[in-house]
Parts: C-alpha cells; sequence; structure tokens
C-alpha cells in the first residue's frame, strides 16, 4: 500500500464527514416541520425510534440489494434509488437529532443563536460516530438506526391535532 492510497482513504473519510454533517445542516433548515417532529420523537421514545429504524433499515438494504441484483439495468436503478430514500430518510431523522442536541446546547448555553447551535450539534454526532473503532462499528450504525427510526415516525405518523381558534 502506497501513501498515496492511504492518504485517499484519509481524504474520503472526511469528506464523507463533512458531507454527512452538511446533510444534517441542510435537513435541520430544509425540512423544518418534518425535523422538529423527528426530535420530537426522538424526545419522547428513543427506543421505538432506535427498533422502528433498525427494522425498517434492515428491510429496506436488505429489499434494494436484492433488487440491485436484478441484471435488468431498471432494476439496478430502482435498488439504487431505494438506498439512496432510506438515507434520505436518515438525513431527515438527523436534521431532526442535531435540533434535539442543540436544543439541549441551547439549554446550557443561552447566549448561543440556534444557527451556530444545530451547526455544533451535527458536527457533533458527526464526530462522535467518526471514532476510529467504536465510533465507526458501534455509533454509526445506532445513529443511522435512530435516525431512520425518527424520519419514519415523522414523515409517517400523523400529526397531532391542534385546536383551531375560533377568533
Amino acid at each position: 500500500m502506497l501513501l498515496g492510497d492511504v492518504l485517499a482513504v484519509v481524504a474520503s473519510i472526511i469528506a464523507l464527514g463533512v458531507c454527512t454533517w452538511a446533510v444534517f445542516v441542510g435537513c435541520a433548515f430544509l425540512f423544518d416541520r418534518r425535523t422538529m417532529r423527528a426530535q420530537n420523537a426522538l424526545a419522547a421514545s428513543p427506543g421505538k425510534c432506535f427498533w422502528f429504524g433498525l427494522i425498517a433499515s434492515f428491510v429496506m438494504i436488505i429489499v434494494s440489494l436484492r433488487v440491485i441484483e436484478v441484471p435488468l439495468p431498471l432494476a439496478k436503478g430502482l435498488g439504487v434509488m431505494m438506498l439512496t430514500g432510506l438515507f434520505a430518510l436518515v438525513g431527515v431523522g438527523g436534521g431532526g437529532l442535531a435540533r434535539l442536541v442543540a436544543d439541549r446546547i441551547r439549554g446550557e448555553d443561552s447566549a448561543i443563536t440556534p444557527l451556530p447551535a444545530i451547526v455544533r450539534g451535527s458536527l457533533y454526532i458527526v464526530l462522535m460516530a467518526a471514532t476510529p473503532v467504536l465510533g465507526t462499528l458501534v455509533v454509526t450504525p445506532i445513529v443511522m438506526a435512530v435516525c431512520c427510526g425518527a424520519a419514519m415516525q415523522a414523515l409517517f405518523s400523523r400529526a397531532p391535532a391542534t385546536a383551531k381558534s375560533e377568533v
């Protein structure tokens, strides 16, 4: 293995972390209502989010990999789109997790505004998942499952009913 190979792998890992951070921050602001619902789901029942996300992501990965194995190009494209949809769900759930971390940061430091708090929250999540062995093999799958479950609950559950004012 040459030094260039090592540098390419390190650069790829850094680029993946920066992209993940950007997706979490972007989803937190672009999909405001959905990430707030994901945040509420994470705060209310993180265990439910984990198990629901673990089962849903496992099923989506197995089905999409089976579809990718089909030799038809259209089927391969469909399988890739299914995996991309899974990562989009993780992005929306990650935005909710970043909002949850940002609220806890703002609880400790009331002088910080929402934007830097969400940026820091996303950065903390990505750095926690980037630790060499424990983060890569343990934290990352757990965070992905929790984020997928929170996004599934935010996207596919009914919104809580609110009373309309007569005024």
